[in-house]
C-alpha cells in the first residue's frame, strides 16, 4: 500500500513538473506599434503566445480610448518539418490624455497553468484635443437614440458567397452630416465561424460622399480579413458605437450670454451596422 501510494504520490509530481517545465516554455509577450504617441494618436497593442492557451484575459486599458479589439489571429509554420504555431490578440487604442501610463500584463493558462505577459510602458504627448465625454460648461448631454439620416455606420463584405478557408474582407465606415465630439466603442461585431485578422489602416482619412442628395463625410473606421471556418451559413453580428454630437440650441429660455454666444447641446447617439449574412461552402477539390 505504501509503494502503490508513493508510485501515485511521484507520479503526481512528475505531472505537476511537466506542465510546469510546459509552461516555462510557452512564450507569452506583449507589444506595441508605437510606445511614444500624442493624444489623437491610435496605435496598436498585441500579445502574442508561441502555443495554445486559454482563459485569456486583458489588462485594463481605461486610461486609453478602445477603437477595436481582442482581434484573435492565428499563425502556423513549417519548418524543417517542424510546426510551430502562435496565437494573438490585439487592440486599436486612441491616446486621450497626456501622461506616461503602464498596460498592465495580459494573463491567460498553458497546459492548466498560469503565464502573463510584460507590461507596456506607453507615453503620451500633447496633440489634438481628444473630447473626454461628460458635461462641459455651457453644454449638456442628452440621449438622442439613432441618427439613421445623419449618421449610421455602414458594414460591407467583398464577397458574400465563399468557399470555406477562402478569404474576404469586411469593412465598417462611418456616414455623417454632423460634428463629432466624441466617440466610443460598445461593442465589436463578433466573429463566430471565422478566422480573424484586423487590418491596421492608420489614422481614419475622410471623403465625401452624395447619397440622396445629401453630402455626407465617410470614414473608414474599421477593416478586417476574414476566413470562413465552416461551411453553411454564417452571420457578422452589428458593431455598436456610441457618438456624441454637438448641435446648437435655438429658441428662448437662454439667457443673453447664451443668445449672443449660443448654447452648445452634446446629444448622444447609439449606433449598429446591419448584421452581415454570407454562405459558405466546402472548397471544390
Amino acid at each position: 500500500m505504501k509503494t502503490l501510494l508513493k508510485h501515485s504520490t511521484l507520479a503526481l509530481l512528475a505531472i505537476i513538473l511537466l506542465n510546469f517545465s510546459y509552461a516555462q516554455d510557452v512564450s507569452f509577450t506583449a507589444g506595441a506599434s508605437h510606445k511614444v504617441v500624442k493624444t489623437g494618436d491610435r496605435f496598436k497593442i498585441q500579445f502574442t503566445a508561441n502555443a495554445e492557451v486559454s482563459n485569456f484575459k486583458a489588462p485594463k486599458l481605461n486610461n486609453f480610448r478602445v477603437l477595436s479589439g481582442p482581434s484573435q489571429s492565428t499563425q502556423m509554420s513549417w519548418v524543417n518539418g517542424k510546426t510551430t504555431s502562435s496565437i494573438s490578440y490585439s487592440y486599436i487604442l486612441m491616446a486621450i490624455k497626456e501622461g506616461d501610463f503602464t498596460i498592465g500584463p495580459a494573463v491567460a493558462v498553458a497546459n492548466g497553468v498560469a503565464i502573463k505577459t510584460n507590461s507596456l510602458k506607453i507615453k503620451v504627448g500633447k496633440g489634438v484635443k481628444v473630447q473626454q465625454g461628460g458635461n462641459q460648461a455651457g453644454s449638456q448631454t442628452k440621449s438622442g437614440g439613432s441618427a439613421s439620416d445623419e449618421l449610421f455606420i455602414r458594414s460591407t463584405v467583398s464577397k458574400r458567397k465563399v468557399y470555406q478557408g477562402e478569404q474576404i474582407i469586411a469593412t465598417y465606415k462611418l456616414y455623417t452630416r454632423v460634428g463629432l465630439a466624441g466617440n466610443e466603442l460598445v461593442k465589436n461585431a463578433d466573429l463566430n465561424g471565422f478566422w480573424s485578422q484586423e487590418i491596421d489602416f492608420g489614422e481614419s482619412v475622410w471623403t465625401k460622399e452624395i447619397i440622396g442628395g445629401y453630402r455626407y463625410s465617410v470614414a473608414k473606421i474599421r477593416e478586417i480579413v476574414l476566413f470562413p471556418q465552416r461551411s453553411g451559413e454564417l452571420e457578422i453580428d452589428p458593431l455598436e458605437m456610441k457618438f456624441i454630437v454637438q448641435k446648437r440650441v435655438q429658441g428662448g429660455g437662454q439667457s443673453v450670454f447664451d443668445q449672443f454666444f449660443g448654447r452648445v447641446e452634446n446629444v448622444e447617439y447609439n449606433l449598429k451596422s446591419k448584421p452581415i449574412k454570407n454562405h459558405s461552402t466546402s472548397p471544390p477539390y
